[in-house]
């Protein structure tokens, strides 16, 4: 461990880490591994830093059988932390990936191999003292034309998630109701354990309260004309195609426990967003990913809801207060779905 404290308060650490095996009995695997290097640097004050972790390789085997499961070349995580709030948020941003996973598997005409990389990314972003920002990234490549085949000809995926403007308040009690239902689910183990009805029954009973306690937790995160979801879903083949949503939440506070708070969901499923839509995807691959999809989109394309240009459908749509909207024309849902079926 090399460790450099400066007068700024701020400490630099490199660690080396020599762990050859790790031996997991309950799911019966061996991890096999390189050494560990982690850096840190961070102030001591703040604990604002960026923390990191690379390994050149690690195997995944079988127990007692030696059979290779998975093999996982140059893995990195980092983890960047802006600021904690008073009440225990962690903004900032974790990110995890490796640049080459090749899993093992058994097939028919015996084992093959398939090859990816894959990168993922979680970040907390304070917005103000009353909402922060979510976002969450994954992306997975082909490495080979075995993979690209298996994957039905796409050579990369990426999705990303934004979550904007969350009650900060729900989040901070969301991380407190999963305290409780960490300690509750303990107790339920010892009790079962030790036969102690009492506690059994506590424990029970607390599972109701917090399952209950959802609803003023919704109500606090997702605040109505204020919080905002958006989900864009890239595909790379030849060519490109997106997936793309944006969605305001529309909908009124929560009253009751969580079993009525689910039945007016229910109820209101249509007019809890206003969203856009925009799609702009091969047929050809819409055809292998989402069969049931590329009917309802060539069904739209006749009825000229959709537009198909140069092998790709093209949709734009609205949803806003209950009503579909396309090309100015607004659609009830049983409409809509009328139509498509007809």
């Amino acid at each position: 461990i090399h460790s450099i404290l400066s007068f700024s308060y701020i400490i630099k650490e490199s660690i080396d880490i020599d762990i050859k095996h790790i031996i997991d009995n309950q799911d019966r695997l061996e991890f096999d591994l390189t050494p560990l290097k982690i850096t840190r640097e961070y102030n001591i004050y703040t604990l604002k830093g960026i923390n990191t972790l690379h390994i050149n390789n690690l195997n995944i085997k079988k127990l007692f059988t030696n059979k290779k499961l998975a093999h996982l070349r140059d893995i990195n995580a980092k983890f960047k932390v802006d600021s904690i709030s008073q009440k225990g948020l962690m903004y900032g941003e974790y990110g995890i990936g490796a640049n080459s996973i090749t899993l093992f598997l058994d097939t028919p005409n015996g084992m093959q191999d398939i090859k990816f990389s894959s990168k993922g990314k979680i970040s907390l972003q304070k917005v103000d003292n009353t909402f922060s920002n979510l976002k969450v990234v994954n992306e997975v490549k082909t490495l080979d034309n075995r993979t690209k085949s298996l994957a039905m000809g796409v050579e990369s995926v990426k999705t990303e998630v934004k979550l904007q403007n969350l009650g900060t308040k729900g989040l901070v009690e969301l991380i407190e109701l999963q305290k409780e239902k960490i300690e509750t689910k303990r107790l339920l183990v010892v009790a079962s354990q030790t036969n102690d009805a009492k506690m059994l029954g506590k424990a029970l009973a607390n599972i109701s309260k917090l399952n209950n306690a959802f609803v003023p937790i919704i109500n606090h995160t997702l605040v109505k004309g204020k919080s905002k979801i958006d989900i864009k879903e890239e595909f790379s083949t030849d060519k490109k195609s997106y997936i793309h949503i944006n969605a305001t939440y529309m909908g009124e506070p929560l009253k009751g426990d969580l079993m009525n708070a689910l039945v007016v969901l229910a109820s209101r499923v249509d007019r809890l967003f206003n969203a856009h839509l925009d799609i702009k995807i091969e047929k050809s691959l819409a055809k292998r990913l989402y069969p049931q999809a590329s009917w309802i989109l060539d069904s739209m394309v006749d009825k000229g809801m959709a537009k198909l240009e140069s092998g790709y459908y093209i949709l734009k749509a609205d949803i806003k207060d209950g009503k579909i909207i396309i090309n100015n024309t607004k659609y009830e849902p049983q409409e809509f779905i009328m139509l498509i079926l007809m």
